[in-house]
């Protein structure tokens, strides 16, 4: 009888070891699976205006919040004439002033080398708004709560040089990998 009631404790004990230790796996993973929704988000690249840093069909990983922006940091944002998000690069910051001269972008009076679009070097403007504040004497400067940014493959990006300075409020996040 001895024999029985410490196998039966001993059953008992594993059953409550496997129990805790499949509570603790399930809470791991939910808590995972929230931080994932809520801080990471994965995406697809769709086109070619960041290339050569990000390929069509790419995948990046997208820090949705505690991000801080800093130049040259490429962003996924939503504009409202948009289904797909575009993944595009910060050049200009709230003050800066932009200005588009002899086919070359200047900010805050010094010319933009940054290296990133070396392979695709040709920029053009499109016919708006946007062109002849860019063109102007005065230049575009950035308001505050916005950004000024363009995609790497500045020839077929349709970004800040068509559409103007973005909104912050429109940041989806800052890409952290690409894969």
């Amino acid at each position: 009888m001895d024999n029985d009631l410490r196998q039966l404790y001993e059953k008992n004990k594993l059953s409550k070891a496997i129990g805790i230790t499949s509570t603790v796996i399930i809470l791991l993973l939910l808590i995972t699976v929230i931080i994932l929704l809520v801080l990471l988000s994965p995406m697809n690249v769709v086109g070619e205006s960041m290339l050569p840093s990000i390929k069509d069909g790419e995948h990046v990983i997208v820090l949705k919040r505690g991000y801080d922006i800093q130049r040259n940091d490429i962003v996924v944002f939503k504009r409202p004439d948009s289904q797909q998000p575009p993944i595009k690069r910060v050049i200009g910051m709230a003050g800066d002033n932009i200005k588009f001269e002899n086919n070359a972008w200047v900010i805050n009076g010094e010319p933009l080398n940054d290296g990133f679009c070396e392979e695709y070097p040709y920029d053009y403007l499109y016919n708006s708004e946007v062109e002849s504040a860019l063109t102007s004497e005065e230049g575009l400067t950035v308001g505050d709560d916005e950004l000024f940014v363009l995609g790497d493959n500045r020839s077929v990006s349709y970004d800040s040089h068509k559409y103007g300075c973005i909104k912050c409020d429109w940041l989806v996040g800052k890409v952290i990998k690409v894969y």
